[in-house]
Formats: structure tokens, sequence, C-alpha cells
């Protein structure tokens, strides 16, 4: 015994209806209009009795459904390479790139394989005087100094000699 599925006859069935298209539809030359025979609300190719959104544009793989959206991005899954994480149209589907790991895309990244921040628009936080005290921080921006005096040099400490006025004699 020959089983067929379901899926298989709604094919069928299908095929049937678009293959006696012509017989569905008849037009009237004299006023020109056009008279539909079968029920097919959304003009997709699907009879509404075999359409399960006979109110949507779908496709015959997904009975008259649309292709779905599982990430909800905008971009079926058929055309998304990236179907379950949201992203943008210009990359298929995926979401921008981020090649650094700053946290700034990397089409609005002028610094895309160095971590910056929002503020340099991704680039790093410069450093003029190579102290390792960055310019935001640092005080001295020419000489290099040290980080616990804001990136100045440590200060000279000078001896003082009291004078004598303060010396007490004995």
């Amino acid at each position: 015994m020959l089983t067929v599925p379901a899926r298989a006859i709604r094919v069928l069935l299908l095929i049937f209806f678009i293959s006696t298209a012509q017989s569905l539809f008849s037009q009237n030359t004299s006023s020109d209009t056009i008279l539909l025979k079968s029920n097919d609300r959304d003009r997709d190719g699907i009879v509404d009795s075999l359409d399960k959104c006979p109110d949507e544009k779908g496709v015959i793989e997904y009975d008259g459904c649309p292709f779905p959206d599982s990430d909800n991005d905008g971009i079926a899954d058929n055309e998304d390479e990236c179907p379950t994480v949201a992203g943008q149209l210009k990359y298929k589907g995926c979401p921008a790139g981020d090649r650094d790991g700053d946290k700034i895309n990397d089409d609005d990244d002028k610094c895309p394989d160095q971590p910056g921040v929002a503020r340099y628009e991704g680039c790093p936080v410069g450093d003029r005087d190579n102290d390792g005290v960055n310019d935001d921080d640092d005080k001295c921006l020419d000489i290099a100094g040290d980080a616990k005096n804001a990136g100045c040099p440590e200060p000279i400490k000078s001896k003082t000699v009291p004078a004598k006025s303060a010396v007490k004699k004995k």
C-alpha cells in the first residue's frame, strides 16, 4: 500500500489549481472586467482553502505563509545569514562587526583594529609623551612623567639649609 504525505497532496492540489488557472478566470472583453472563480485573497497563488495565511502573501513551503523571521530583524530566514541573531540588511542579516571588541561597531570606528573609546570615535586615548599616562589625565603632555604625579616628572627635591638666624646657638 502506497502512503502519500498530506503535504504532498496539498502540493499536488496546488499544482492542479495553478495548471487550471485559465479555467478559474474568465474575462468579459466588452467591459474589461475579470471574474474570479476561485478564492485567493492575498494573491500568492495558493487558494484560501489550502492557505494557512490567506491574508498574507506566502510560499508553498510554509503552506501559504511567508518565510519566518526567527530573530525579528525584518529579514526573512531564507535570506538571513544569521537567522538566530538580529542583524542588518547590509550585513545579510548579521550584526555589524567589532574586530577590536571595544563595543563600537566597525562602521563607526575610526580605529577598528585598536580598542578605543566613543568620544575618540573608537580610537584609543592618546599618550603624546609615551609615559603611560593617557593625555586626558596627563598634566604635562610633552614631558614624560609618572602616574602618581598626573603625568609630570617627579619634582626635584632641593635641600634647604636653615638660615643662620634660625639656628640656635649653644
